[in-house]
């Protein structure tokens, strides 16, 4: 199976809300959560961070994660109802709930996951 032929990706827009510039580099931290409350880290991309700087009222910035959603009961799968974001050099956490419906491909535990995270861009 080519997973990259399964894959969808999901994009988050970042706006600067504040009054002065901010620069930002480096991964998101998320986490999909389900209704039992169990919770997945997604893995990194191999991609490299540049630093993006947003002025007041910017909304360009991103967060993109990719995943596998998968209808195959036989699967292994894992359903979100919230995402958790926490923004690099942030303690602060940001909860969505999960717009995207249905079951995803759990693989929490492989090398090389389908369902991953890229660095903050634009």
């Amino acid at each position: 199976m080519d997973q990259q032929e399964y894959q969808q990706s999901v994009t988050v827009r970042l706006t600067n809300h504040g009054k002065r510039t901010c620069t930002l580099k480096g991964f998101p931290g998320v986490q999909l959560v389900s209704a039992k409350g169990e919770r997945w880290d997604l893995a990194r991309s191999g991609s490299r961070p540049d630093p993006i700087t947003l002025k007041p009222g910017d909304d360009i910035a991103r967060i993109k994660f990719t995943v596998m959603p998968t209808t195959d009961p036989g699967t292994k799968s894992f359903v979100p109802q919230d995402v958790v974001m926490t923004l690099p050099d942030e303690t602060r956490q940001i909860t969505l709930p999960w717009e995207y419906g249905g079951a995803i491909v759990e693989q929490s535990g492989a090398t090389h996951p389908g369902t991953f995270v890229d660095p903050i861009g634009l």
